[in-house]
């Protein structure tokens, strides 16, 4: 929202996003078809576009005022259990890397 979307077109993503990635669509061709795929995709989309719609109409009508945070806000944390976390993560990395 930041950048000067609206609240229906970041739920229009956030709904489409994920459930139209290729593991899914493979999955759905594979095991039903390519017809019911279109369905799928068809429904996907119109209905996300509706919900992004509707979500836009009930903001304006009932006057609902969102905060747009700042993207700059954000602080770099010096935990030590992050830090240990991302060391932790890299040996598990480097060992699956090298393992034969």
């Amino acid at each position: 929202m930041a950048a000067g979307l609206s609240p229906g077109a970041i739920l229009v993503f956030m709904l489409a996003g994920p459930a139209t990635n290729i593991a899914t669509m493979g999955m759905i061709k594979q095991e039903m078809g390519s017809r019911v795929l279109a369905a799928y995709l068809f429904s996907l989309f119109t209905a996300s576009i509706a919900i992004g719609y509707l979500a836009n109409w009930l903001i304006h009508l009932f006057n609902i005022s969102i905060p747009v945070v700042a993207a700059g806000d954000h602080a770099m944390s010096q935990s030590i259990i992050y830090q240990l976390s991302a060391l932790l993560l890299a040996a598990l990395m480097i060992r699956n890397w090298l393992k034969p």
